[in-house]
C-alpha cells in the first residue's frame, strides 16, 4: 500500500493503473481493487489474463532475476540487530524439494481463505517459454497440476517459424524473422490459416 501511495496518491488510484495495464495486454476478465491481491469484491481476474500478465513481466530482466533468486538476505540495521532471511516459497525452484521441476524459472505463490491456493509458474526448457495459472486449487496439489500441464505442452506441441510457412501474397516481408506459431508436434502446416491485418 506504501509502494502504491508512493507512486500513484493513493491505493485506488493504483489500482486504477494495474486495470488500465492489464487492458492494455488483452485482459478481459480482470479487475483490479488493491496492489496486494487480498479479497475484495471488485478484485477478480481469470487464469487466461494472470498468463498474459505473467507473460508480460517476465520480459523485463529485473522481474526474472528478482523471480528466481530463492533467499535474500537483508544485514542488521539501525532497527533490528538481527539478519534477515527472506526465502522464495515456489517449491518448483527448490532443487531438493520434491516438487522441483527442472524448467521452473519463477513464479508467484499465493494463498487466502477465499480464493484458495493459486499458483503463477514460468518455465523454459530452451525450446520453448511457457507460463503455468492455478487458481483456486488445494495446495502442493497446484505443484502437480502444474508440471502436468507444463509436461503436456513439452512434450505435444513445438514451435513453428512463421518463416517456414507459405508465405501469403500480400506479405511482402515480416516484421521479425524470430516470428512463431505454436502447432501440436506432427501438425499439417498447410493447414494454417491466417488473418492478415
Amino acid at each position: 500500500n506504501g509502494l502504491a501511495e508512493h507512486v500513484s496518491g493513493s491505493v485506488s488510484a493504483f489500482a486504477d493503473k494495474m486495470n488500465e495495464k492489464a487492458a492494455s495486454l488483452g485482459c478481459t476478465h480482470t479487475h483490479f481493487a488493491n496492489p496486494n491481491g487480498l479479497n475484495n469484491a471488485n478484485h477478480f481476474t481469470t487464469a487466461h489474463d494472470m498468463a498474459l500478465i505473467a507473460s508480460e513481466v517476465y520480459q523485463k530482466e529485473q522481474f526474472r532475476k528478482i523471480m528466481d533468486t530463492l533467499e535474500y538476505r537483508i544485514g542488521v540495521t539501525n532497527l533490528t540487530q538481527e539478519e534477515r532471511v527472506f526465502q522464495q516459497n515456489h517449491k518448483m525452484l527448490w532443487s531438493e524439494n520434491a516438487y522441483y521441476y527442472e524448467y521452473c524459472t519463477g513464479g508467484k505463490t499465493g494463498y487466502t481463505d477465499q480464493a484458495m491456493t493459486t499458483l503463477v509458474t514460468m518455465a523454459d526448457n530452451g525450446e520453448m517459454e511457457l507460463a503455468a495459472v492455478i487458481l483456486y486449487d488445494y495446495g502442493v496439489d497446484a505443484y502437480t497440476d502444474t508440471r502436468a500441464m507444463m509436461d503436456y505442452v513439452f512434450q505435444n506441441f513445438s514451435k513453428v517459424p512463421i518463416t517456414k510457412l507459405e508465405q501469403p501474397e500480400e506479405v511482402a516481408k515480416y516484421t521479425s524473422e524470430d516470428a512463431y506459431i505454436v502447432l501440436p508436434n506432427g501438425a499439417d502446416t498447410s493447414q494454417v490459416k491466417c488473418e492478415i491485418t
